[in-house]
């Protein structure tokens, strides 16, 4: 069953990128969308990819307002139509693929050192697990590990994944996985990833 993206989830992504507030305004920041079918906005219900926006179309129009200038970066591109403008619609949303493809890639299709090498982000937002999911969070510690190894100073916005339609508990005991594991980074001295540059958000809960 597809996962529904909540709008005031989408709001708690959006006020936890305050840390945006770090960065000059007159800097450009590059912002990378990385996840499956939520992030491309396929799963919305939108069929045309001209009009998938997911939650990166009010994002921008919400950063914008605060006069940073951004570069949505990825290999993907979606939701020109409504961004007005393709450079704006770029993306690393993959329809179907696991928290392991996006790290391992497809054949054919990138995977994600290639993308963080060709983009060179300043942010990452993540969103990922729903496609095969388990209450494994491995394979998010990969991606992680990826990011980390590619540049320490990109930030990563972490969601608590959005749940089914009808309640999982599987996600849930995911999500609760991916942030112990998160907050270990964040805050354990003796982890080897301390101290990661990452911030939790609820998208889970909306």
């Amino acid at each position: 069953m597809k996962a529904k993206l909540c709008l005031c989830s989408v709001l708690v992504l959006f006020f936890s990128l305050g840390i945006i507030s770090l960065t000059p305004v007159s800097a450009t920041i590059k912002i990378m969308p990385l996840g499956d079918s939520i992030t491309r906005g396929y799963s919305s219900g939108e069929t045309d990819p001209d009009y998938m926006v997911s939650y990166r179309k009010a994002l921008w129009d919400r950063l914008a307002a605060q006069s940073y200038e951004m570069d949505f970066v990825g290999s993907e591109n979606d939701g020109s139509a409504v961004f007005g403008d393709v450079d704006l619609a770029d993306h690393e949303g993959h329809a179907g693929w696991t928290d392991a493809d996006i790290v391992d890639g497809r054949t054919g299709q990138g995977k994600l050192a290639d993308w963080l090498i060709a983009a060179q982000p300043d942010i990452v937002l993540l969103h990922i697990g729903t496609n095969a999911l388990d209450s494994n969070p491995n394979d998010v510690r990969d991606i992680l590990n990826v990011i980390d190894y590619y540049d320490r100073s990109v930030w990563v916005i972490l969601a608590r994944i959005i749940n089914r339609n009808t309640y999982s508990q599987t996600t849930t005991a995911f999500n609760d996985a991916v942030e112990a594991l998160a907050r270990d980074r964040i805050t354990n001295p003796n982890n080897p990833a301390y101290p990661d540059r990452i911030i939790i958000v609820d998208m889970e809960d909306g």
